[in-house]
């Protein structure tokens, strides 16, 4: 195995498997909106071309932070504005060749417009909104896609699933009463024998939201083993939020060892880099303290986390020579937070079919 480091990347190969706070006032123009009957979620038409060739096929996962007003800064320290970061965006796809599909998370239906507009002449399908109720009661997910529309669907998580013990400033919490995303996960067929999956599941410390992030990992394992017959493989991509603090072996007590991630679900990243480091990192808190006044964390946990994750359904059919990037020039703590894209890293997997 040959795994190589890179000052923007870092690679696993495997053969089978950027001033000021600004105002976000500007309002992006809305695309016809197609809603289908009874779906939580708004289909918007694009005007790239889709892809017909399956043998070759390219993801890219990232938390983009675009949450309404104030959030992205509060908890995430990212300042610039939302059409601003979506040009930045679509330079970041650039750079891959715009991968066949595109899947972010915290990008309500607001930002989503935005988003989908230096992207519409890429992609041909965009699934924005998604939620119990789109575009107001939704889990923020994002998805563009250049495969030709066959089956997807958003999932909610059922109620009992979700925190209700949120604490937000006092005007936050006006706005959202009981929770800012109804969360839950998205799934689309790329091609005869592939799924992607994506979604964000709950956050909060270990004490808090442990418990409800295992009961949503094995629930869409449970629902998408339903969907997706058994001589098919699924991807999950996403922010995972389970937390890996050390290096997995069978005694770790991290949350990511205690979580049932390792029974459900093979982690190659994970298996190739072990090491909580500069190769692993998918967050950052440094743009949160500086954007918010804050002490920078001493600890390497306090400044970081490995939150976001790759994942293939183990019992399924190994995808072929699978390549998995992750990103590291979505932000720089070393440079002013509204110059960053987002507090998270981008995942970028590529993989074959025979």
């Amino acid at each position: 195995m040959n795994i190589t480091g890179l000052s923007a990347t870092a690679s696993l190969m495997l053969s089978s498997l950027a001033a000021p706070i600004v105002s976000d006032a500007v309002v992006a123009p809305q695309p016809a909106i197609v809603q289908q009957d009874n779906s939580n979620f708004i289909y918007l038409k694009g005007n790239g071309a889709e892809k017909l060739n399956f043998n070759n096929n390219s993801v890219l996962t990232l938390n983009l932070d675009m949450l309404k007003g104030r959030l992205a800064a509060l908890y995430g320290g990212v300042t610039a504005p939302v059409d601003v970061r979506s040009e930045r965006v679509k330079d970041l796809l650039a750079e891959e060749g715009f991968p066949d599909i595109f899947v972010a998370q915290e990008v309500p239906l607001e930002s989503a417009y935005k988003l989908y507009e230096p992207l519409k002449n890429e992609y041909p399908h965009f699934y924005v909104g998604m939620g119990i109720e789109p575009g107001k009661k939704e889990s923020g997910l994002f998805v563009a896609s250049k495969y030709p529309i066959q089956e997807h669907n958003f999932v909610p998580f059922p109620e009992e699933m979700m925190r209700t013990d949120y604490e937000f400033p006092e005007d936050i919490q006006a706005q959202y009463p009981v929770r800012i995303l109804y969360r839950g996960f998205f799934y689309v067929k790329t091609s005869p024998k592939t799924w992607i999956v994506t979604t964000h599941l709950e956050p909060g410390n270990r004490a808090k939201g442990a418990e409800f992030r295992k009961a949503q990992l094995a629930y869409i394992a449970q629902e998408m083993d339903k969907i997706v017959p058994p001589d098919e493989s699924y991807v999950l991509l996403g922010d995972i939020n389970i937390e890996r603090t050390e290096v997995h072996t069978a005694e770790s007590q991290d949350e990511y060892s205690l979580s049932g991630i390792r029974e459900l679900f093979d982690d190659p990243y994970t298996d190739a880099h072990p090491a909580f480091d500069e190769s692993t990192y998918t967050c950052t808190n440094i743009l949160d303290a500086i954007t918010n006044g804050r002490p920078i964390p001493e600890s390497a946990t306090g400044r970081n986390e490995i939150d976001d994750y790759v994942l293939f359904r183990k019992g399924r059919p190994p995808l072929q020579n699978v390549d998995i990037q992750l990103k590291t020039n979505t932000y720089d703590v070393t440079k002013d937070p509204s110059f960053a894209i987002t507090d998270h890293r981008a995942y970028v997997l590529r993989y074959t079919h025979d």
